[in-house]
């Protein structure tokens, strides 16, 4: 693929189940282009979070591997993960911390984190007195504020309604290609393929199905 941004060959993951050996990946290639929404698609069990989720970068230290993860990557999990005990805004100031970004900055750069996905309102509220959506886009946000090369959405829609999941990825599709960020987005709701650059279908560890949808655009 031209303009290769993230290139993975060969992956293979087994995971042993009793006496029984799974076949998570097998032999799994693939590239991503820098700025590229590819989406990886597939019934549970088909190996696509392991995908991502086992990438290995051989060549780092581990003090190098935690700064790359640390500094250039960013998750978007499935169930949020906020924590309930802070604000949506000290959310994202939480995240923002671990990447050294302090003072003003700190204030700043949260609070237009959460403006770009439409939270400007709801920065003081708590995320029992946020919506699914919501909350979704407070994780967005998180995400976004530490200005991240490659963000990964682990189900993005699975706690979603139909209408609001949608809108979510429409949003996500946005502010990335605004920002132009790499996206990996594993899913395996079908609703939101047309929100793609890119989808991989995946069955039995294997990519067994490659389409080109926006092409970039």
């Amino acid at each position: 693929m031209a303009n290769e941004y993230i290139k993975a060959e060969g992956l293979v993951k087994d995971y042993i189940l009793g006496t029984t050996v799974v076949h998570a990946l097998r032999d799994v290639s693939f590239s991503i282009r820098q700025g590229e929404i590819l989406f990886l698609m597939g019934p549970s069990g088909s190996g696509k979070t392991t995908f991502y989720n086992d990438e290995e970068i051989t060549k780092l230290k581990p003090s190098a591997l935690t700064k790359f993860r640390k500094e250039r990557l960013s998750y978007v999990f499935q169930f949020y993960s906020l924590i309930p005990t802070l604000t949506a805004i000290e959310n994202v100031q939480l995240m923002m911390g671990l990447v050294d970004i302090k003072g003003k900055e700190l204030k700043q750069k949260s609070e237009e984190a959460l403006r770009a996905v439409g939270l400007e309102e709801r920065m003081n509220n708590f995320p029992s007195q946020l919506s699914g959506g919501e909350r979704q886009r407070v994780a967005i946000a998180r995400a976004l504020a530490k200005d991240p090369e490659v963000i990964i959405f682990d189900e993005p829609t699975g706690q979603l309604d139909q209408e609001i999941g949608i809108k979510v990825v429409e949003l996500v599709r946005d502010i990335c290609k605004e920002k132009q960020k790499t996206v990996i987005l594993v899913t395996h709701d079908q609703s939101v393929t047309h929100l793609a650059d890119r989808v991989l279908h995946l069955h039995s560890g294997r990519i067994n199905k490659e389409e080109s949808v926006n092409n970039g655009k």
